[in-house]
This record gives structure tokens, C-alpha cells and sequence, in this order.
């Protein structure tokens, strides 16, 4: 070994040796990286990427100008796929802001599990449905 430091010398160090790690580390993760992409690839076209909040297009073309909406759904927005929906309404409905579970405001949304359950509550909050679209989502206004 003195013998290879005599003859490398400027070539074998701490640094060289990290180094040396360093990119056989990155090679390895290349050759898994590249051998996973075609079956990632093959997964996420077999699985789109559903956008929850189209469930509320074209709902901001009705509202016009208001700037504040109740919304209410008896699902439970812990839940992450719940609040990605609403989230995503949200996103659909901006500049316009989803007050949840505020049934006071002039315009309310109604997102429930099944429609005897939206009409209940639209029947409860004295309002009067609007619109229903093809997933079920009903606009209500508050009576005058």
C-alpha cells in the first residue's frame, strides 16, 4: 500500500475517496432510476389524474360577481380526497371564496351524498335550488 501512495500520491485522499463514492452512488441510482420510468410511466396512464373541481365548472359563470359562496356536503373534509375536492372547487370557483358549512350567505353549494340529503338541507336553510349539475352539485339561493 506505501508503495501505491508513493506512486499516487496526489490521487488517493479523503476527498478522492468521497468523491469516488459520491458517483458510484449517483450511477447506481441512475440505473434504477432509468429501469423504473417505463413501468411509472405505464401506471400513470393507466391511472390519469382526476381533477375533483370539475365538478363545479362552469358554476363561476352563473355566479358572477359574488364574492362570497356557502358551501355544504355532509362528507367529512378531513379526509384528504374530501378536502382535495373542495379545494379544488375552491380553485374552480376563484375569486369567489367558499365559506364551508355557512348555510347564510345569498348563494350556497350543495355537495352531498345523495340527493335526498341535498334537498333536506336546501329544504332546512330556506333556500330555494337553482341549478343541478351532472355530478349532482346544487346551486341554492337564499328566498327573498
Amino acid at each position: 500500500m506505501m508503495k501505491l501512495l508513493k506512486v499516487f500520491p496526489r490521487y488517493i485522499g479523503l476527498k478522492s475517496v468521497f468523491s469516488a463514492i459520491i458517483i458510484i452512488a449517483i450511477i447506481i441510482n441512475a440505473i434504477e432510476l432509468f429501469k423504473k420510468t417505463p413501468k411509472n410511466i405505464a401506471q400513470r396512464n393507466n391511472l390519469p389524474f382526476y381533477f375533483l373541481g370539475m365538478k363545479f365548472a362552469g358554476l363561476d359563470k352563473i355566479l358572477g360577481g359574488v364574492t362570497r359562496i356557502g358551501y355544504y356536503t355532509d362528507r367529512d373534509l378531513s379526509k384528504n380526497s374530501e378536502a382535495a375536492q373542495f379545494s379544488q372547487a375552491q380553485y374552480i370557483l376563484a375569486p369567489a371564496i367558499l365559506d364551508p358549512y355557512n348555510l347564510n350567505h345569498a348563494f350556497t353549494l350543495f355537495d352531498c351524498s345523495s340527493q335526498e340529503k341535498c334537498q333536506e338541507k336546501i329544504r332546512a336553510s330556506n333556500a330555494i335550488p337553482l341549478k343541478k349539475n351532472q355530478f349532482g352539485v346544487i346551486l341554492a339561493g337564499k328566498k327573498p
